[in-house]
């Protein structure tokens, strides 16, 4: 077993690499869980000193009134094993990760970016490929607005002809700022919508802010649920998960709906 801390990114970083080691054949299965139990006071206090901390009414990292976050628990895990192996197994397969990318930056934007063209190279697919994006905003307008704008900006380069635009959800407004298990909570979240083919609205959200509707054409916000199709002329649903932040490693990450659907 290996632990490992990289702060927001943490279950992503995870998650990475137990696709090495998959990648590498050096082993056949690996489990990969990411976990965050941390709400003491100390975590409050030092979300109030650097401004993160939510005041007064909580309102989603996608409206125009959010001013923070709350702090969030929560544990994930996935079992992971190479897709070849695991249909002739018989497995149940929920998902199917196609790429993987990652990158760091002193601009947020950038390292946005950089990870969505790593994994979209990782995965052979084309941004228009994807019809879904789960976010994992901070909770400060000038930094989600930033990683947005990055993500826009790499969607937008590599995108040919979009039909419809990425429909984006979060769980953030749904369970809180978890850390880091926040990129496991969105991609466990992703693979129950490809395998619904639906996006629940996200909550506590009156007003859309500005730093998402100018990319209106490219992302929506889930304002009520939805009902995505295959943005791919073969059928294949694709979800997008991003997680990462100010200062830290950016991780994305491309699903493919599996086997394992409901009747």
């Amino acid at each position: 077993a290996v632990a490992l801390d990289s702060g927001r990114a943490s279950s992503m970083a995870a998650l990475s690499c137990c696709i090495d080691e998959l990648r590498s054949g050096a082993t056949d299965m690996m489990v990969c869980v990411g976990g965050q139990h941390d709400m003491t006071v100390l975590l409050f206090e030092a979300l109030k000193v650097t401004g993160r901390l939510a005041s007064g009414e909580w309102h989603s990292p996608f409206d125009v009134r959010s001013n923070g976050v709350l702090p969030g628990e929560g544990c994930g895990a996935l079992l992971l094993k190479r897709l070849a192996e695991a249909r002739r197994d018989g497995d149940p397969i929920h998902g199917i990760i196609r790429g993987i990318g990652c990158a760091r930056d002193t601009s947020s934007s950038q390292a946005a970016t950089l990870a969505v063209e790593r994994a979209l190279g990782d995965a052979d697919l084309s941004a228009d490929d994807v019809a879904i994006l789960e976010a994992t905003p901070v909770g400060q307008s000038t930094v989600d607005a930033a990683t947005m704008e990055g993500l826009a900006r790499a969607y937008a380069a590599h995108s040919a002809q979009r039909a419809e635009p990425i429909v984006v959800g979060s769980t953030i407004a749904q369970i809180g700022d978890t850390g880091g298990v926040c990129g496991m909570a969105a991609l466990i979240k992703a693979l129950m919508e490809i395998e619904d083919l639906q996006v629940p609205a996200v909550p506590r959200l009156t007003q859309v802010s500005p730093y998402m509707t100018q990319h209106a054409k490219l992302m929506k916000i889930a304002t009520q649920s939805a009902t995505v199709s295959a943005a791919r002329s073969d059928g294949r649903v694709i979800a997008a998960v991003h997680s990462g932040g100010q200062n830290e490693v950016n991780y994305h990450v491309l699903l493919e709906r599996g086997t394992a659907l409901k009747t």
